[in-house]
């Protein structure tokens, strides 16, 4: 519990909000800086169907599809507030991939 009114603990305070910020801030920097990492914000994206609407006739599923976006909604602006510019290239790089997925099923069947 910090006491706000103690100048010295809001200070203490303060620096420590910074530097766990500054750690997040680095850690998405270097997921997003492995190809890797990009594929799984993407696939993790995908997942929590950011882009598509939640509607569902049954409020409960929509309730829950909306909780599921809303923590997607949380990534993808933790990501482009970061970094960008590896939120630019997931997307196509992601975009790449797709197109690179008929063609791999259309050969296999030969």
């Amino acid at each position: 519990m910090v006491d706000l009114g103690d100048p010295i603990q809001v200070r203490d305070r303060n620096r420590d909000l910074r530097m766990a910020e500054k750690t997040r801030k680095d850690m998405i920097s270097a997921i997003m800086g492995l190809k890797q990492g990009r594929a799984y914000f993407y696939e993790l994206l995908a997942f929590c169907q950011v882009g598509h609407s939640p509607f569902a006739s049954n409020a409960l599923i929509m309730a829950h599809s909306c909780g599921q976006m809303n923590v997607g909604l949380k990534v993808q602006g933790d990501l482009m507030a970061v970094v960008p510019e590896l939120y630019l290239q997931m997307l196509k790089e992601a975009d790449e991939q797709e197109k690179l997925e008929p063609a791999k099923l259309e050969d296999t069947s030969l």
